[in-house]
């Protein structure tokens, strides 16, 4: 029975339809990428409109925070994130979903974990609050090398490289890698 509170059920139903699909007709301990590649076909050939690694940019206001790239963005609406691993979702997995679903204002996520003998999926609804997202989303956003060739910000709003040696605008903050990436979030 389709809950109106839910948006998209009809989607992700299907979406969860073809990583069930998938599940069962590919080989255990395979990597990631090769059940995601097969989860994007099998969601083509039903008739979803997807995008796999899908690049998006991500915006504080007017400052731009990096990029970050999505598993799979659905039907323009709808972030889907894939694992294969052997152990049940994580807090830390759950962060990770939250933070892409505030970061993308998307109305829905999906977890799929194809790692276990059993198919695990979520659903994950944006939370109430979404207050503080930008600290959540920092691990998962890529952004450029602080050296080297130039960026600039081109006339569609994205930042382009150039040959240029420039630095990077003083809104793009350079992610610190030795920090401590673990924290769940208490939204």
């Amino acid at each position: 029975m389709i809950n109106p509170n839910i948006p998209h059920q009809d989607i992700t139903y299907s979406i969860i339809g073809c990583a069930m699909r998938v599940h069962r007709r590919t080989q255990k301990g395979l990597r990631e990428k090769h059940y995601q590649r097969a989860f994007d076909a099998e969601m083509i050939e039903s008739g979803l409109t997807t995008e796999m690694e899908y690049p998006r940019q991500i915006y504080d206001g007017e400052v731009w925070m990096g990029i970050l790239y999505l598993d799979h963005w659905v039907n323009q609406g709808i972030v889907v994130e894939d694992k294969a691993v052997n152990y049940p979702m994580t807090d830390k997995d759950k962060a990770q979903i939250i933070a892409y679903v505030a970061a993308t204002g998307a109305q829905v996520g999906l977890f799929i974990n194809f790692g276990r003998s059993k198919l695990e999926y979520h659903r994950i609804l944006p939370p109430k609050s979404v207050q503080g997202w930008q600290k959540h989303i920092q691990p998962y956003l890529w952004t450029p090398k602080t050296s080297g060739r130039g960026w600039t910000r081109g006339s569609s709003g994205t930042y382009e490289e150039t040959d240029a040696e420039l630095p990077l605008p003083s809104s793009i903050q350079p992610r610190n890698q030795e920090e401590d990436s673990t924290d769940v979030i208490d939204w």
